[in-house]
């Protein structure tokens, strides 16, 4: 049964999360003043590791590394906009 979960973000932050294989991400935005992702998931199956970054617009965006781009959000009405990207490679 698929249900939907949320993972609290880091700013601006590399970080690993453990989702059930196949999760689907849905949205990242700011609840009350953490940043929040929401995922579809199936949480009777076996969790991975996930690789994602946080980074803030005019961040360096690590070009050695293939990302794929999740979505953007802001923080404290708009003054500071940051950009959720997974890596392609898994982790292990």
């Amino acid at each position: 049964m698929h249900t939907i979960w949320k993972y609290p973000l880091p700013r601006p932050d590399t970080f690993i999360l453990e989702l059930p294989k196949g999760a689907k991400f849905l949205s990242a935005q700011m609840q009350g003043e953490n940043p929040q992702s929401w995922w579809l998931l199936d949480e009777t199956l076996e969790k991975v590791p996930r690789k994602f970054v946080v980074l803030g617009t005019g961040h360096e965006v690590p070009e050695h590394e293939k990302l794929t781009f999740l979505t953007t959000f802001q923080v404290h009405g708009g003054a500071f906009i940051f950009h959720l990207f997974e890596y392609e490679a898994p982790v292990g």
